[in-house]
């Protein structure tokens, strides 16, 4: 007696849930691509006919309910409200904004939609890390009508900034000491044409600003004289942790003003505990029960223990 090995592909829940698709796998890269720009197209009509329908609302609520389909349109799923209302206060409003809220609340929403609600729009992102400014750009260009370039040491070049002084990028991704640079403000800011289209400045991790603005990032400093040359245009800082004190000298450095709205969320992350152990002993059965678990919290803890030891 022979054991017959049942075949069930395509009877299980499974199959119908992202699994063997022949359509699709065996479609070279360059058909896929063309699927990808396909559906995007697609949702950047629908953007379009959205950036109509929020500019000619009557009222605030209908332009609220325009940016909450726009949200859903471009990341595919439910705004949270603090998204929905700073991206209305910046748009509207034109008013200075600060979003403190955890890593995993979604801050990113508001600067990477911001320039895409309206139209021939362009937004300014101040970034720390050449590691963010790749994250960022790959992030960005996925998104329906946006067109983003990531300013750096490899392109920052005379044609580059003629591209970029001609309006045709959505997202000018640059670091502060490019932005605060005269070859900038002369190529770039300098343009009146420009600085209209210009909607807003996003500083992203803006506690840096203070953290390594008072050590070794001086230019972080001169973002006062930034806002200066751009003229009256809202700015928006987000953060995973913002006191007292460094706020103050946020304030100093970039112009926010001490009566900003500062929108705070839950920064509580349930996932984390600190455990402070005196005796190695009672570190390793901690250890020993963290082994089993397949969380990252858990992982990582494992794997600084071992490395510790």
């Amino acid at each position: 007696m022979t054991y017959k090995k049942q075949n069930s592909r395509g009877k299980g829940g499974a199959s119908h849930q992202g699994g063997w698709n022949a359509a699709h796998k065996l479609l070279s890269k360059e058909e896929r691509d063309e699927r990808r720009l396909e559906s995007s197209q697609g949702k950047g009509h629908v953007l379009r006919k959205l950036q109509d329908q929020i500019r000619a609302a009557s009222g605030k609520e209908e332009q609220l309910n325009g940016i909450r389909k726009a949200v859903e349109l471009a990341f595919g799923f439910t705004a949270k409200l603090e998204q929905v209302d700073l991206l209305w206060s910046l748009v509207f409003d034109r008013e200075d904004r600060i979003l403190v809220a955890k890593t995993v609340y979604g801050k990113s929403v508001v600067p990477q939609l911001l320039p895409l609600l309206t139209r021939s729009s362009i937004v300014i992102v101040l970034l720390p890390l050449n590691a963010l400014g790749a994250e960022q750009l790959a992030d960005i260009q996925r998104l329906p009508l946006a067109k983003p370039i990531w300013l750096s040491s490899k392109n920052n070049n005379a044609a580059t900034l003629r591209r970029i002084r001609a309006g045709i990028f959505t997202h000018v991704l640059v670091s502060p000491e490019i932005a605060c640079s005269l070859r900038f403000y002369e190529n770039v800011l300098s343009d009146a044409r420009f600085r209209r289209q210009t909607k807003a400045i996003v500083i992203d991790e803006v506690h840096l600003v203070v953290d390594w603005g008072q050590s070794f990032r001086k230019s972080y400093r001169l973002l006062k004289h930034f806002r200066n040359r751009l003229g009256c245009k809202p700015w928006f800082g987000c953060t995973a942790t913002l006191d007292p004190s460094s706020f103050n000298q946020l304030c100093k450095y970039t112009g926010f003003k001490r009566t900003v709205h500062i929108t705070r969320t839950s920064v509580d992350r349930p996932e984390i505990a600190i455990m402070i152990v005196s005796e190695v002993s009672t570190l390793y059965q901690i250890w020993k029960g963290m082994k089993y678990h397949t969380c990252d919290c858990c992982l990582i803890a494992a794997a600084a223990f071992r490395i510790v030891s």
